[in-house]
């Protein structure tokens, strides 16, 4: 989720789906390019509805990575 200039808050969700299913994905990174005046919110992340560690933020807020 991330929150714009007015407070409002946008949820996006992202799927990551193993191809080959030779076991659990390791190593996996997902960068997010956020819309113009949107920004992360801090502990705001979930994956499968659990809490995870916040993201690396870009210094100018324009993107995130999370790597898992």
């Amino acid at each position: 989720p991330y929150g714009q200039d007015n407070g409002e808050c946008k949820h996006i969700w992202a799927t990551v789906l193993e191809v080959d299913r030779t076991g659990a994905l390791t190593n996996v990174r997902v960068i997010d390019h956020l819309p113009a005046g949107a920004r992360y919110r801090a502990g705001s992340l979930r994956r499968d509805a659990s809490k995870v560690p916040d993201p690396v933020v870009a210094a100018d807020g324009s993107s995130f990575t999370f790597t898992q």
